[in-house]
């Protein structure tokens, strides 16, 4: 069996979505702009500024143990000084994609309202 094989086009659209997202983050992180280091230690200068995450998967649901993204991002916000994070989740997509797309419905909602 050869060690190189095709892809699938899911696999590679995860692909490009992981690498935009450490694109972009690069772009944001910087030095004197987003963030500075203090005798404290490294500081965020994006206070007062509050995300919104849209967060979807095909079956890992958010805030499990599999789950690693959104505690990256969050993780990233904070240490740009973002700590006001809301998640949209439409997650467990192949299980029961009617289901995930109704709780991400309800979560806009809800910070609608």
């Amino acid at each position: 069996m050869s060690l190189l094989k095709l892809r699938s086009g899911f696999e590679w659209l995860l692909e490009v979505i992981t690498m935009f997202l450490v694109v972009a983050l690069t772009v944001v992180v910087l030095l004197g702009v987003s963030f500075r280091y203090t005798a404290e230690g490294p500081e965020g200068l994006l206070t007062g500024k509050r995300a919104f995450v849209a967060y979807t998967a095909a079956g890992t649901p958010m805030g499990s143990d599999l789950d690693h993204a959104s505690g990256y991002l969050r993780h990233m916000l904070g240490f740009l000084g973002i700590t006001d994070v809301t998640f949209v989740a439409a997650d467990g997509l192949a299980m029961d994609r009617e289901a995930g797309m109704a709780r991400a419905q309800q979560a806009l909602e809800q910070i609608a309202a």
